[in-house]
């Protein structure tokens, strides 16, 4: 069985584990992006795509960043803790990244 990567797309978070779309900003979707299980998704946006992903840091604390491919290049940015990581938060960080890209 090939592992799809979660996808986030109109405010709503897709993945083959679940037995539903979960609202992004919903109680669900923070007990979501907490689970241990789950370390990436995929965040689609009229400004460009990123792969987000949980990465703990050197205090032992879990962060998810963002990174987009773009010219041979990996750019990233660092979002928040599981629970502060709203859509809005998402779609400022999609735009910041795109600003980021076009200026390579």
């Amino acid at each position: 069985m090939s592992k799809k990567t979660p996808l986030v797309t109109n405010g709503t978070l897709l993945d083959h584990t679940t037995a539903q779309p979960i609202a992004v900003d919903s109680a669900a979707w923070f007990e979501w992006l907490k689970a241990d299980e789950h370390h990436t998704f995929h965040f689609a946006h009229p400004s460009g795509g990123f792969t987000a992903r949980k990465e703990r840091k050197q205090r032992g604390q879990w962060y998810w960043v963002a990174y987009r491919q773009a010219h041979n290049k990996l750019h990233k940015t660092y979002l928040c803790k599981s629970d502060a990581l709203t859509l809005s938060l998402l779609c400022a960080a999609s735009e910041k990244l795109a600003h980021t890209v076009a200026d390579d």
